[in-house]
């Protein structure tokens, strides 16, 4: 029997069971004061907003009463329908949507550090992890979880996402049995699919699924199969010590870990590469995708036969889209990158295309006033996206279905697209698109704006300097407001404010908790920038010797690392119209890989220094 040592380790580096208990029991106080915190929070009803939180109300509203979205009008296909669905499910069980959020957002957080343990076993970084995760400002943002919209939803199913990449790798790289690696490949294909359908540009975190899954099976097929030994893995230690575990060496090679040194011991349950172990686990590698493509069938299908377009929504997959694209190609003649098409640009396109010119009347009288048009007289980003719809939509075409539609707009891009080629409508081809859906940049915009608004935006997302939350009363048409309160069955301001100090305890703790967190963001920062560096000089030392335990760590701290700034970049790319609040909303899921890697980087800088100790100790 393992004796236990004052510090709460057992003989064998294993936290003893005093330890895990009082892990556990801390666990479930931090968990139950963050859903109490949670539900304290006052939502934020927004009935003016109709194509944003009204609309996923209404979407939300139709789904329940069984007529899919509803009635077919212009914003009927704009967005994916993954968070009105969720929005559904909760208020079909009465559960309110601030308990809801805030519970499935701890269970998110829950499976990422049990995923992460995999790779990094050690409990205490792992409670560590839990912690900061589940106190992160982003998770407390008025954008994120007070308004009735997907952001921070988005958060949360991106963490569950990753968690369940990590998860599939770790039980391969474990050699843990097989039902481990079904049940992690069954929850990436529930997250990947939700992902996928709660907003349309979910494609900046694909790399980081596919490499994962890539990577695992990569591992599968390049380990020892005729040992049961797991590969090694990395922990510094599992009592938080810095102490690795010896393992048998020669188990894998630079995806899998091996050749010896601060691996855990093989586990009960592994077992051997049989031929249905490998078939089993393909499987699991291709179920996300299969799941993901048997959805889009599904949406694509109920739409057809709803709406009469074959699409998931008309952002890319109708003619619609085609049509932006082309008019966001026009050379206006126009440098501010607030503007995506300008009057100029428009009447030109108007003057080839007699089909669209059946919406100029409309158009002329929104440029006279009206939501679309500022005081410069222009529309502003993606302002033309909703006007023309809505533009479309009063001459009565929606009303007529959405073959109807689709076929004008075909039309419409066929004389587009023909005028490009005859020369009479000029075509921008200095700048770089990146979206069918935007405005382009030339290289010498983005060299003038990424240099500065980059690391303005990390900064911003480090010090969570635009992170507010607040007892905001319910705005807009009084109707929108009830039915959005019947939705969400969620404690709320009303609009006069008269019950706002009711939610002062949530609102105060968590202003105070991002205080906190800004005021420590920079130092957590450099502190786990510095143990990133000196892991990686360690883990660059190691494989001159042969020793890869700490490649699957990297590997998985990089992909998250990149794909969060590949986020970023896109945001940024969107936003260069509007300010940095509205791509500070958009970044949530970015903060959150951010806090992991903080919580990484300073684990790994204080289990080195640990070790080191450690072995001039031993010495």
């Amino acid at each position: 029997m393992a004796n236990t040592h004052r510090s709460g380790r057992t003989n064998t580096g294993h936290p003893s069971a005093i330890a895990i208990l009082i892990i556990l029991g801390l666990g479930a106080a931090v968990t139950a004061l963050r859903i109490y915190i949670g539900y304290g929070i006052p939502v934020y009803l927004r009935g003016q907003y109709m194509a944003d939180d009204f609309l996923m109300v209404r979407y939300a509203e139709s789904l329940l009463k069984g007529e899919w979205l509803g009635e077919f009008r212009g914003a009927t296909l704009t967005k994916v329908v993954g968070y009105s669905a969720y929005l559904a499910i909760m208020s079909k069980l009465g559960i309110p949507y601030s308990l809801g959020n805030t519970v499935f957002y701890c269970l998110c957080v829950l499976l990422f550090c049990v995923a992460l343990y995999k790779l990094f076993p050690n409990l205490y970084v792992g409670f560590f992890m839990y912690v900061y995760l589940l106190f992160s400002p982003i998770m407390f943002n008025k954008d994120a979880i007070q308004k009735i919209y997907r952001a921070g939803f988005q958060s949360s199913v991106t963490l569950l996402l990753i968690a369940a990449i990590i998860g599939v790798y770790g039980t391969i790289l474990r050699r843990q049995h097989v039902v481990r690696t079904i049940l992690w490949s069954l929850l990436a294909s529930v997250s990947l699919t939700v992902f996928w359908f709660t907003k349309e540009d979910g494609i900046w975190l694909t790399p980081f699924v596919v490499c994962g899954l890539g990577i695992a099976a990569v591992v599968l097929f390049t380990g020892d199969n005729k040992s049961s030994n797991g590969y090694g893995v990395w922990s510094g230690g599992g009592d938080g010590s810095g102490r690795g575990r010896n393992k048998p060496s020669g188990s894998s090679g630079a995806f899998g870990g091996g050749f010896g040194g601060g691996g855990n011991k093989p586990s009960h349950g592994r077992v051997p590469h049989s031929k249905a172990y490998v078939i089993t686990c393909c499987i699991c590698f291709l179920l996300p995708a299969v799941s993901l493509l048997a959805a889009s069938f599904a949406i694509r299908f109920t739409n057809n036969r709803h709406y009469g377009e074959f699409a998931v929504t008309d952002r890319n997959d109708t003619y619609y889209s085609k049509v932006m694209s082309d008019l966001y190609h026009i050379d206006d003649g126009q440098q501010s990158l607030i503007i995506w098409l300008s009057r100029d640009g428009l009447e030109k396109a108007f003057e080839v295309s007699p089909t669209l010119a059946e919406t100029k009347p409309y158009i002329d009288g929104m440029y006279q006033g009206s939501w679309a048009v500022t005081t410069d007289g222009e529309m502003h980003g993606d302002g033309i996206y909703w006007a023309l719809r809505e533009a479309v939509e009063a001459n009565g075409l929606y009303e007529k279905g959405g073959a109807v539609v689709n076929e004008y707009y075909k039309k419409v891009h066929e004389e587009l697209t023909a005028a490009f080629k005859d020369g009479r409508l000029p075509k921008d081809t200095k700048s770089i698109y990146i979206s069918s859906g935007g405005r382009g940049m030339t290289k010498e915009e983005i060299l003038e704006y990424f240099p500065a608004k980059f690391p303005e935006m990390v900064k911003v997302l480090i010090k969570y300097s635009l992170n507010v939350t607040a007892a905001s009363p319910a705005e807009g048409d009084p109707e929108h407001v009830q039915r959005m309160a019947a939705i969400v069955k969620s404690p709320y301001v009303l609009e006069d404010g008269s019950n706002a100090s009711e939610f002062d305890v949530g609102v105060t703790f968590a202003v105070y908790d991002t205080l906190v967190y800004s005021k420590c963001g920079i130092a957590v920062t450099i502190v786990a920038a510095i143990g990133f560096l000196l892991f990686f000089i360690i883990l660059i030392v190691g494989l001159f010797r042969k020793n890869f335990d700490r490649v699957p760590l990297l590997l998985v701290s990089l992909g998250m690392g990149l794909s969060a700034a590949l986020y970023i970049f896109a945001i940024l790319w969107f936003c260069a119209w509007n300010t940095m609040e509205l791509a500070y909303e958009y970044l949530g899921p970015v903060v959150l890989i951010i806090n992991a890697l903080q919580v990484l980087g300073v684990s790994l800088l204080v289990t080195e220094i640990m070790r080191v100790a450690r072995n001039m100790k031993d010495r």
